[in-house]
């Protein structure tokens, strides 16, 4: 694991300060983020994909940036706060899976492949934005919202829910809660008939 701290003397990851024990990440490590210093950071090492993403339960509101993609087949958020990537993330397996307790924010867009399936927990919320992303979304708790697609860029999300559910519907925005009892439904949300 590679774990924040927020200790250098800057807010990037290439500093060993800001890293437990100095590690940098690499492609092997689980990157985990705790506390509250440095939460403005950026990942100025380049694309990289990881085991996975986290945030933990005392993790202050993070806002991650930089000019490259992030990938990883697993992103949780374990604190009440909501956690804010500012640049690209990537779906990195056939089985991505986003665990929110405080709200995911994929400020940079969301990709991956259409053969892929994101797997949405836990109570939060979890928003992405300008995503070319077009394929599958099992959501079984919480709430996905989706804003900035065009037809162009996502043909369509096919969706199953684990519980029965309501769909809000707003401009560039389509949001959905669950309620209740168990149902395995397939609901295909085409995009480029929603927004204008």
């Amino acid at each position: 694991d590679a774990v924040w701290n927020g200790q250098g003397s800057d807010e990037k990851w290439s500093t060993a300060g800001n890293w437990v024990d100095g590690g940098v990440p690499n492609s092997i490590d689980w990157l985990k983020f705790t506390g509250s210093a440095n939460v403005f950071n950026t990942n100025d090492m380049g694309e990289m994909v990881f085991q996975g993403i986290g945030f933990e339960d005392d993790s202050g509101p993070f806002v991650i940036s930089g000019d490259a993609s992030l990938a990883a087949p697993a992103w949780t958020n374990l604190s009440e706060k909501i956690q804010t990537f500012a640049l690209p993330a990537v779906a990195s397996s056939s089985r991505t899976t986003v665990h929110t307790i405080g709200d995911f924010v994929f400020d940079g867009g969301l990709s991956g492949s259409s053969a892929y399936e994101i797997v949405k927990s836990g109570r939060g919320k979890m928003v992405v934005k300008s995503a070319s992303w077009s394929g599958r979304l099992l959501l079984e708790e919480g709430e996905v919202g989706f804003s900035g697609f065009s037809s162009s860029s996502c043909s369509a999300i096919i969706a199953r829910f684990s519980s029965s559910i309501t769909f809000a519907l707003s401009k560039y925005f389509l949001k959905a809660s669950l309620f209740g009892s168990d149902m395995n439904e397939t609901v295909f949300l085409y995009f480029e008939y929603f927004i204008q």
